[in-house]
């Protein structure tokens, strides 16, 4: 039975990492490899033990090395001054294993933002054209250095020769540190590693739910909860929730006293690149917790981030007191550089309490 002690695999790591540097044997890594093959889950289908992956597109990329970077004491730092496509600039980490279609197969990378905003697209996929690929997701980075897995299911398969990971991130000005990366296959997590001297905490980043599953292209960062809100008209707490996907909610009060006409609103942070005419499907999880049990509701609609100005009229969707899944169909007026737009959730009605859990925002074109 192979360990779970992912400190261990770490620490092991994080002397090879340095090593690479200074062009270890072959024979050497070999082994290195093989030993933290055995103390993962799965199979090891990368090497974790180097940084010096492929990078393209218009950006700085340069090693770092510090003591209080977990995993390995050694990352790459990307600084993005222009904004695009966010495929246009990235960096393309090496599968060195068959991935067979079908297979489980999950990453799991330390990485922080040094900038106020700061997010990658992670997808596998084939580094030859068509630039066939599966299970790309999202993903919004903390100040402090954190690990983030992902995992999809193969939905081609991907040999050593074409066979990548890239981390995608040209959709805005930013400056971030991406450090130690695994890959495995047949296994849905890697580890929840130990944090180190308190650096290091685990965030579980999934793929969409099962409801959601071939629904589109996600556009936003499920799992990040950094939202605004409204200076009136409610309050938020927000909760632990084991009975939804990512485990977490914010409760929303809406006051007795919100005047007729007006509404308590939270934004929702957008970090993906929308075109005129767009497809976009909203979809809410979120339960209603008023005593009458008569359902509550809550609209939708995408707004400027810098203005707040709604780019169309807010569609509803009324919630039961179970949680469920509302989806609100959208179609963009405009095109919508990376990170400019918001989602905003409106909450009209007096009194309403209501926990609303992930909110995903998909491209179905």
């Amino acid at each position: 039975m192979r360990s779970n002690n992912l400190k261990k695999v770490l620490f092991a790591g994080g002397a090879a990492l340095i090593a690479v540097f200074a062009a270890p044997s072959a024979s050497a890594q070999a082994d290195d490899l093989v030993q933290l093959d055995a103390q993962l889950p799965g199979t090891l289908v990368n090497d974790p033990t180097r940084i010096d992956w492929v990078v393209y597109g218009d950006t700085s990329a340069d090693v770092v090395r510090d003591e209080t970077i977990p995993g390995g004491k050694a990352a790459q730092q990307f600084t993005i001054r222009s904004n695009g496509p966010i495929y246009n600039i990235g960096a393309k980490v090496p599968l060195l294993r068959e991935v067979a279609r079908g297979d489980t197969i999950t990453i799991g990378f330390y990485a922080r933002k040094l900038s106020s905003d700061g997010a990658v697209q992670l997808r596998f996929q084939r580094d030859v054209e068509p630039y066939q690929g599966f299970g790309q997701t999202m993903v919004a980075l903390n100040r402090q250095w954190t690990w983030h897995e992902v995992t999809a299911q193969a939905d081609v398969s991907l040999s050593p020769e074409v066979g990548i990971v890239v981390f995608q991130f040209g959709q805005m000005p930013q400056s971030i540190e991406i450090g130690q990366v695994i890959v495995v296959t047949g296994a849905n997590a890697i580890a929840a590693p130990e944090a180190e001297s308190g650096q290091a905490t685990r965030t579980a980043t999934s793929s969409l739910p099962p409801p959601l599953q071939g629904s589109g292209t996600l556009l936003n960062a499920p799992e990040n909860r950094e939202w605004s809100f409204s200076a009136d008209g409610g309050q938020t707490e927000e909760r632990r929730e084991n009975d939804i996907w990512l485990g977490r909610a914010t409760r929303f009060l809406i006051d007795e006293s919100l005047a007729e006409g007006s509404a308590h609103i939270s934004r929702v942070p957008i970090e993906g690149a929308i075109n005129a005419g767009d497809r976009l499907l909203f979809a809410i999880a979120a339960r209603d917790l008023n005593e009458a049990g008569d359902g509550a509701y809550v609209g939708a609609t995408l707004i400027d981030k810098q203005t707040g100005s709604p780019l169309a009229e807010p569609r509803y969707v009324k919630f039961a007191g179970k949680w469920q899944l509302g989806r609100i169909q959208f179609e963009s007026p405009r095109d919508i550089d990376a990170g400019t737009a918001e989602l905003a959730l409106i909450f009209p009605d007096s009194g309403d309490r209501i926990d609303v859990g992930p909110v995903y925002v998909l491209r179905q074109n």
